[in-house]
């Protein structure tokens, strides 16, 4: 629920809808949604998470304003080069590791991993192999940084990503409406309340299997090195 690179997705997503439903030319829309995102990073004054999500989603609308084809990892390159320019102590700190590790290795993963999976409704394949990419990139991150390694997010992320999404999408409609109607947006209130409840209701889910997740020591630098080098020759 913090402020973090999702909370641009849902943003565009929902400002892609809008102006589509409103007819409003492609590439009209684009300009548009640049300059949302651009005044949403600015109101938040992001972290690396967001920052991230904000350049590599401003490359890559730019990209198709002049009719170019979008390679992400040249987005992602240039947001971690853009961060580390303006402060290259970002390099140590946890979440600027965290969001371009979980965002690289579901670049560089993803289409090689589903393409081996049955095609399930409600993008069941989809989800699992995002989390399972995302969770291969920040595993030796965590592991150093929090001493934990926890693998009950392959699981728990089947209720917590849509349970997020339909939070956050109900706090941007809050918002306005509280303006409108106090009443309408004190029951809505309500809803995002009992949400977000049971989303730590599903947080604690498997708390009692600690097999799923354990504390362990800080491992060694060269076997973090080890492990993602073995993970890119799989590639």
């Amino acid at each position: 629920i913090a402020i973090s690179g999702a909370h641009i997705a849902i943003i565009s997503f929902f400002l892609f809808s809008l102006f589509k439903l409103l007819r409003i030319p492609t590439r009209l829309s684009y300009l548009l949604v640049i300059g949302f995102i651009l005044f949403y990073a600015c109101l938040v004054e992001g972290r690396a998470s967001v920052i991230r999500a904000t350049i590599m989603s401003l490359a890559f609308l730019f990209a198709k304003l002049i009719w170019r084809n979008v390679n992400l990892i040249n987005t992602i390159s240039l947001a971690a080069f853009i961060l580390l320019l303006f402060n290259p102590f970002n390099l140590f700190d946890a979440g600027f590791q965290l969001t371009f590790a979980a965002t690289f290795f579901i670049i560089l993963f993803f289409q090689k991993i589903i393409k081996y999976l049955p095609k399930l409704p409600l993008r069941i394949s989809e989800m699992f192999v995002i989390s399972l990419t995302a969770q291969l990139g920040v595993m030796p991150i965590m592991a150093s940084s929090f001493n934990r390694v926890t693998l009950s997010s392959l699981v728990l992320n089947f209720a917590a990503v849509p349970l997020v999404a339909v939070i956050m999408a109900s706090g941007f409609v809050f918002f306005p409406l509280s303006f409108v109607s106090p009443f309408l947006a004190q029951l809505l209130a309500k809803g995002i309340k009992f949400l977000i409840g049971l989303l730590l209701i599903c947080s604690h889910l498997f708390d009692r299997l600690h097999l799923l997740s354990y504390r362990i020591p800080s491992p060694h630098i060269f076997t973090i090195i080890g492990y993602f080098i073995f993970l890119c020759l799989l590639l």
